[in-house]
């Protein structure tokens, strides 16, 4: 799976785009089970070394163990893309992808929008990731006489870890996109709701309002689609307002298609990552908190220092908190249409466009738009909720039996 997303297409060159079926991708995902199987093959050896400077408390077999837990998500992931490139199952998104290109292509402003959310999210979860792993990677090999086997084994875990992450931002990436095009929607219903007496300044119309379905052909910056067959615009041109509504109606149904086409893609890959993400964190704040509570000395090595600790901890609370909370907001604009949509259509006494108005009002209420891991979860700001309370329940569980244990 990509790391950029393959943006809807717009007058600037698209420089992210990616085809799923690249050779490329795939020696990248047959790589990575390849150390997948490595890494639970070399396990056994792993645990027998003394990782850090406090594998008394059961350092090391947790951290082989959220080895174990990433080799396994990276093995099925990775195995997922290579069926759906196999067997080319992205190909549904591409069409829907290149039917909305026809009626709402990216404009500049979301474009630059995007562009900046891209480079800022990745920015921010390279800076906890990369330093982390380098520091520890150093640590192992220079100050642990088996270096080389732990850092073979710990290098393919970064690695598959970091290849879960490139799959976490490509859905995030795509699910920005739908979070613009929603608000796009939205602001063109508030615009509607506003301005809808003057037509020539709805951006739908590229040309004035005494002749607003010409026959010219659509302009490639040009929101404007002239295709009788499909939309209503009588031959005496009087309800132009309805066709808007349509064009609306229209673009917002493509969107509420991607959003299934995503659901699909990347369904599977976000329980891994949710699952995964959530035992990394627990397994980290529990080894952290007994290396507190047994270790009392001041001297600690850096491998386990407390600023790996929380550098740690934040990477995968970021990564959660990304997929968690920016599929809760595109849900929130796609459904927000509703209320706008009902605040229009008590302001019409035009049969037709309240027609359309109220068919679009159903089209949205038919169908529940939101966004699901293994179609188990829905990825909303509920979920981090939930994912602390059972961290918390977990972590005491832990913590009872490591102290019955001792």
């Amino acid at each position: 799976m990509p790391l950029w997303l393959r943006c809807f297409p717009c007058n600037k060159k698209n420089i992210f785009q990616y085809h799923f079926s690249d050779k490329c991708q795939i020696i990248f995902s047959i790589v990575i089970i390849i150390t997948c199987v490595f890494n639970l093959i070399s396990a056994p050896l792993v645990e027998q070394c003394m990782v850090d400077d406090w594998s008394d408390v059961l350092s090391t077999l947790l951290t082989v163990l959220q080895s174990r837990v990433v080799a396994i998500a990276s093995v099925i992931s990775r195995g997922i893309v290579l069926y759906n490139a196999y067997f080319n199952k992205y190909q549904k998104y591409r069409t829907t992808l290149e039917s909305f290109s026809i009626y709402s292509p990216m404009t500049a402003a979301v474009w630059s929008r995007y562009k900046l959310y891209s480079v800022v999210t990745v920015s921010l979860c390279l800076t906890f990731m990369l330093p982390t792993n380098f520091v520890k990677l150093y640590n192992m090999y220079y100050k642990h006489p088996d270096g080389s086997l732990l850092v073979t084994h710990f290098f393919f875990f970064y690695l598959q870890n970091f290849s879960m992450y490139l799959i976490e931002n490509d859905f995030a990436n795509r699910c920005f996109v739908v979070y613009a095009t929603f608000r796009d929607i939205n602001d063109d219903l508030n615009r509607l709701k506003t301005e809808h007496i003057d037509l020539c300044r709805f951006p739908f119309l590229g040309k004035a309002a005494d002749d607003p379905w010409s026959n010219a052909a659509p302009s490639s910056t040009s929101r404007v689609v002239v295709y009788d067959k499909d939309f209503y615009c009588p031959r005496d041109k009087a309800n132009p307002l309805t066709n808007i509504v349509e064009i609306l109606k229209i673009r917002h149904w493509l969107t509420r298609e991607a959003v299934v086409d995503i659901n699909y893609l990347f369904g599977n890959h976000l329980g891994l990552s949710i699952l995964s993400l959530s035992v990394l964190v627990l397994l980290d704040v529990y080894t952290g908190a007994f290396h507190s509570f047994a270790n009392d000395r001041v001297d600690k090595k850096i491998f386990r220092s407390m600023l790996l600790f929380f550098a740690c901890v934040l990477q995968y609370s970021y990564r959660f908190c990304v997929i968690t909370i920016l599929s809760n907001v595109t849900t929130n604009q796609a459904v927000n249409a509703k209320t706008l949509i009902t605040d229009i259509n008590n302001r019409y006494l035009d049969t037709s466009t309240q027609e359309e108005l109220q068919l679009f009002y159903a089209q949205i209420s038919s169908r529940c738009i939101e966004f699901t891991a293994c179609d188990l979860f829905t990825l909303n700001t509920r979920l981090i909720t939930s994912a602390i309370a059972a961290g918390a329940t977990y972590l005491v569980i832990l913590v009872q039996f490591h102290s019955g244990k001792n």
